[in-house]
C-alpha cells in the first residue's frame, strides 16, 4: 500500500484533519500518523509505526474494533467508541472514525481519526450519576415535576407523578389536563379548577387536594406553581397522604411547606445548568460527526470547564436535598464540648488555610445534651463553613455555648462583613444566598435540623462588624 500514498498526499490529508490521525493498511497495521496522533498515542506506545492498530485497543473492545474495520474495508465509514490500553495498563476513552481508502476499484486501507473523549465521557457519567441521585431524592420526598402548556392545556409529568396518580407513563410523558381534572375528588374539583384558572393569568398557587386513583384509592397531594419557562408553567406535585389526613396542621404542615418550596426551587435551579450542559454536549456531538472540528478543538477546554462546573453545582444541590429528605433522628446523650471540639478538629486545615483563629467558650452547665450527634454536627458544620467563607482575609471565629433556662444556645460568631438588615429575613430560604454561586441550602438544612431537635436557628448581623448564627435547642 505504501506506493499508493506519497508523502505530499499524506501531508495534505493530515492538514485537513487537525485531530489525531493515522493510516492503516488492509491488515490494520499503522503505516503513517500525524503529529497529533503521535502526541496522543505515543504516550502509550512510543514506537507505534508498524504496530497493529488492534493491539492498542483494550481486550474487551478488540473484537468490536476488528468488526468495524472489516466493514470499513467493504466501503463503509465506521465510528465507534473503544478503550485504548498501553503496555502499562493506562487507558484512554477514544472515539474512532475510519474511512476507506480507494485505489482504482479496490479498497486498500483506511484513514483513522482518533479523538480523546475521556474527559467528555467522565462528564457524561457524572451527569448520569447526578440524574440518578435526583431521581432517588424525588422518590424519597415523593414529589415530581410538571410542566403545563397553557395554550394546548397539556401537562408533561415526570415519572414520579404518574406513579402518584397510579397511571402508566405515556410514551412522551404528556397527559391532557382534562384527564387529570377527572381524577380529582369531586369535593375538591372546584378549588383545583380555580387554581388552573389562576395559572392562565400567570399567578402562582399552592393548593392541596385529593385524587382518586384508578384502583379507587384516595391520595392527598399538594401542587405548587411558581416558575415560568419558555412560556410554559412549571411546578411540583407531592404525595402528602401521610400528613394530609390530619388536615396538614401545626408543625407537620410547616415541614411540608418547607419541603415543597425546596422541591420547587430545586426543579427551577437544576433546569438552568442542565440546559447549559445539553447545549455544550450538542457542540461536542457536532465536532465528533466532523462538523466544526477546528472550532470545537479550540474551545474544548472552555466547554469542558463549563460542563464540569454545572455538573458540580447540580451534585451540590442534590447532596443537600438528599441530606434534607433522608434526615433521621436517633437521639442520645452527647457531650457537647467534645462534639464541638471534634468539629473544630475536622476543620483544622480549612482554618489554617484561611488564617482563621478559633476560640471556643463552653458553658459548664451545658456539658450533656440530648441530640442526634451526626445531624447536629452537620448543622453546626454548615454554620462554621459559612463563617469561613465570610472571612477570606482571616480573622477570629468564636464558638460560644450559653445556657438559658432549659435550653442551650450555640453561637457561631465571625468577623466578616456581615449582611444588610433587609437580607437577614431571607437567610435560610432555598436558593437565596449572599455568596456568589451559593444555593442557600446549607442554612436551610441547619434550620431544619434545629427544628427536628425542637429548637430554632436565628441570625444577627451588623454590616462590616461580623455575623452571628445562633442555634437554640433543648438541653
Amino acid at each position: 500500500m505504501r506506493q499508493y500514498l506519497d508523502t505530499d498526499s499524506q501531508h495534505a490529508l493530515f492538514q485537513l484533519h487537525p485531530d489525531s490521525m493515522c493510516v492503516l493498511d488492509m491488515d490494520g497495521a499503522v503505516i503513517a500518523l500525524n503529529q497529533a496522533a503521535a502526541n496522543l498515542i505515543g504516550v502509550l506506545f512510543p514506537n507505534w509505526m508498524g504496530l497493529s492498530f488492534f493491539a492498542v485497543i483494550a481486550p474487551e473492545h478488540r473484537d468490536l474494533g476488528v468488526a468495524h474495520f472489516k466493514r470499513c474495508m467493504q466501503g463503509g465509514v465506521e465510528r465507534y467508541d473503544a478503550h485504548m490500553q498501553g503496555p502499562g495498563g493506562q487507558r484512554i476513552d477514544m472515539q474512532v472514525t475510519q474511512m476507506p481508502i480507494a485505489f482504482g476499484q479496490q479498497w486498500v486501507g483506511a484513514y483513522t481519526i482518533l479523538q480523546d473523549v475521556t474527559v467528555f465521557r467522565d462528564m457524561q457519567r457524572s451527569l448520569l450519576k447526578s440524574q440518578m441521585q435526583l431521581s432517588y431524592a424525588k422518590k424519597m420526598a415523593r414529589f415530581g415535576i410538571w410542566e403545563l402548556d397553557p395554550i394546548y392545556r397539556v401537562l408533561k409529568w415526570s415519572d414520579e407523578i404518574f406513579g402518584i396518580f397510579g397511571l402508566n407513563k405515556s410514551p412522551d410523558g404528556f397527559i391532557p389536563l382534562v384527564n387529570v381534572l377527572d381524577m380529582v375528588h369531586p369535593e375538591d374539583r372546584a378549588v383545583v379548577e380555580q387554581s388552573v384558572a389562576d395559572t392562565a393569568r400567570e399567578l402562582s398557587y399552592d393548593v392541596r387536594y385529593r385524587i382518586v386513583r384508578p384502583d379507587g384509592e384516595e391520595r392527598f397531594v399538594r401542587s405548587r406553581q411558581e416558575a415560568i419557562y419558555e412560556g410554559k408553567l412549571m411546578g411540583t406535585l407531592q404525595d402528602i397522604s401521610d400528613w394530609g389526613r390530619v388536615q396538614y396542621s401545626g408543625q407537620q404542615a410547616d415541614k411540608l411547606a418547607s419541603l415543597a418550596k425546596l422541591a420547587s426551587g430545586v426543579a427551577h435551579e437544576i433546569r438552568n445548568p442542565l440546559t447549559s450542559i445539553k447545549g455544550f454536549v450538542r457542540l461536542f456531538e457536532a465536532s465528533f460527526s466532523g462538523e466544526g472540528l477546528v472550532n470545537a478543538a479550540a474551545n474544548r477546554e472552555k466547554y469542558l470547564q463549563i460542563i464540569n462546573d454545572e455538573v458540580l453545582r447540580i451534585e451540590r444541590i442534590i447532596a443537600e436535598l438528599v441530606s434534607l429528605v433522608t434526615a433521621q433522628s436517633f437521639v442520645e446523650c452527647v457531650n457537647l464540648p467534645v462534639l464541638m471540639q471534634g468539629l473544630i478538629n475536622d476543620s483544622k486545615d480549612k482554618f489554617e488555610q484561611a488564617n482563621i483563629h478559633v476560640k471556643m467558650i463552653a458553658d459548664p452547665r451545658a456539658i450533656l445534651i440530648r441530640c442526634e450527634p451526626g445531624q447536629l454536627k452537620r448543622a453546626l458544620g454548615n454554620l462554621v463553613q459559612n463563617a469561613i467563607d465570610a472571612m477570606p482575609d482571616g480573622g477570629i471565629l468564636r464558638i460560644v455555648t450559653v445556657t438559658i433556662g432549659d435550653q442551650v444556645q450555640i453561637q457561631v460568631i465571625d468577623q466578616g462583613r456581615g449582611v444588610q438588615p433587609d437580607e437577614l429575613p431571607k437567610l435560610g430560604e432555598p436558593f437565596y444566598s449572599t455568596k456568589e454561586g451559593g444555593t442557600g441550602l446549607s442554612l436551610l438544612v441547619s434550620r431544619q435540623i434545629a427544628a427536628l431537635h425542637g429548637g430554632s436557628l436565628t441570625f444577627a448581623s451588623e454590616p462590616d462588624h461580623g455575623f452571628t448564627a445562633t442555634m437554640t435547642i433543648p438541653l
